[in-house]
């Protein structure tokens, strides 16, 4: 028997399969962007590469701590706020008037997809059971799908006709509908909370690797792997996975949850390293070829 009534289940259904439409086409579509950026801002490799990899980092950086987050305050609630940070900084990225506010911007809005990206899913796997989960879950993985393989067209479409900014404006309205469609269940939907410590420290430590290790591989070609900036970076990614592991050491006698399966682990295996090489064609190859 359905526990909530059905137009509250599908507009968080329509909301999550939106976001999870919206979150990819904006990262595929930006690679469209780059001769217009480049003309824009008149800059250079490492600067438009920074526009991507800011968005990505960040969002990866901040999932796991985005799912503590829901543990404490709800799935319905993070999401919302998620949706509405997101939407708030694409369109700041729409009018930035310098790169280095954009690759903030974008940086931001990883931040804020990360709520999202931690409790689309979950969400999703709460309000549907049995065969109206698989068929709810296929169309989850088709707006991925879509959203991946749509978002050049897309963004390179507007770009065409309204401009390079209207491409964040139009992702920010997309995602302002998300939040808007998610509102009934942060005032309605009841789903259990976990008393769970958020981990701040953990999620500043692994972004910190990422942004210090990314650093070096984006800089690195045109400042020189010998430059001092690059040695810098290399010790910052050295001293943050050093802090990484020491945390993890420091924590493991007193960690009484549960260890992850292997099935977990393989799911997780199987999915970084088709990312690696779609996102090193899609992004940086073109980069590369076009400057």
């Amino acid at each position: 028997m359905r526990s909530y009534p059905a137009w509250l289940e599908y507009m968080c259904f329509g909301s999550v399969v939106l976001a999870f439409f919206t979150i990819p086409a904006a990262i595929s579509g930006v690679a469209t962007l780059i001769p217009d950026l480049g003309a824009t801002f008149r800059t250079g490799l490492a600067d438009m590469q920074w526009v991507f990899a800011s968005y990505l980092l960040c969002s990866a950086g901040f999932t796991i701590f985005m799912g503590d987050v829901a543990g404490r305050f709800g799935m319905p609630v993070v999401f919302f706020w998620g949706a509405v940070f997101t939407a708030a900084t694409s369109a700041g990225a729409a009018v930035s008037p310098s790169v280095e506010l954009l690759i903030l911007m974008r940086s931001l809005a990883g931040c804020a997809a990360a709520a999202m990206l931690a409790t689309g899913p979950a969400l999703l796997s709460s309000l549907f059971q049995d065969q109206r989960r698989t068929r709810v879950f296929s169309c989850f993985g088709a707006a991925i799908g879509a959203g991946l393989a749509f978002g050049p067209l897309i963004s390179g479409g507007i770009s065409e006709f309204a401009g390079w900014r209207m491409v964040f404006g139009v992702y920010a309205a997309a995602l302002a509908l998300c939040a808007i469609g998610m509102l009934p269940a942060v005032l309605k939907l009841k789903l259990p909370l976990l008393n769970s410590p958020i981990d701040l420290v953990s999620a500043v430590l692994k972004i910190g690797a990422l942004m210090s290790f990314f650093f070096v591989l984006i800089e690195g070609p045109e400042a020189g792997f010998g430059a001092s900036s690059i040695k810098i970076g290399l010790g910052l990614c050295l001293g943050f996975c050093i802090l990484i592991y020491g945390d993890r050491r420091w924590r493991s006698p007193q960690s009484k949850k549960k260890p992850l399966g292997m099935f977990f682990w393989a799911w997780c295996v199987s999915s970084v390293f088709p990312s690696l090489s779609f996102f090193a064609v899609l992004l940086f190859l073109p980069t590369y070829l076009i400057f």
